[in-house]
């Protein structure tokens, strides 16, 4: 399929914007797949904005029309049951933030290590790590640091 400059554009531009809006883990598919919704919402909203409906200029350019397609709505990324607890095996160090139960969920993780005690002694560690045996892809624990946004 061949596209325009400006399309090529407007998809690196899509591309880039939802690369930086996706917060990034160890789940490379949950990765994946929030890119995904990122990127199609953006799209979607670049063409709208522009009135951009790449089917009807290729209808143009060989005389026929197209029937508009209704415009994709975007719904957040699944978010964890408000009622979702996660256990802290060990010493809990403060009350647990509020984005720690939705990336617990998405990893299939039940229970973990607070180890924001020794954040001061190196602030790249993790904030919390898997602690019920739930393994990433590589077979390391999972590991939770807070959003980047």
């Amino acid at each position: 399929m061949n596209i325009s400059k400006d399309e090529s554009i407007i998809t690196q531009v899509a591309a880039k914007i939802a690369a930086d809006l996706t917060p990034t883990g160890d789940d490379i598919n949950l990765n994946i797949t929030n890119w995904h919704a990122a990127f199609e919402a953006v799209l979607d909203g670049i063409k709208a904005a522009h009135n951009i409906d790449p089917a009807q200029a290729v209808a143009n350019a060989f005389g026929g029309t197209v029937a508009p397609e209704p415009v994709p709505q975007f719904t957040a990324p699944a978010q964890a049951p408000t009622n979702m607890t996660v256990q802290v095996r060990g010493t809990q160090h403060g009350p647990l933030p509020d984005w720690l139960a939705s990336q617990c969920a998405a990893a299939g993780v039940t229970a973990v290590f607070d180890n924001r005690d020794r954040l001061s002694q190196n602030p790249k560690r993790p904030w919390f790590k898997s602690a019920d045996g739930t393994k990433n892809a590589k077979g390391d624990d999972f590991a939770f640091w807070p959003p980047r946004n």
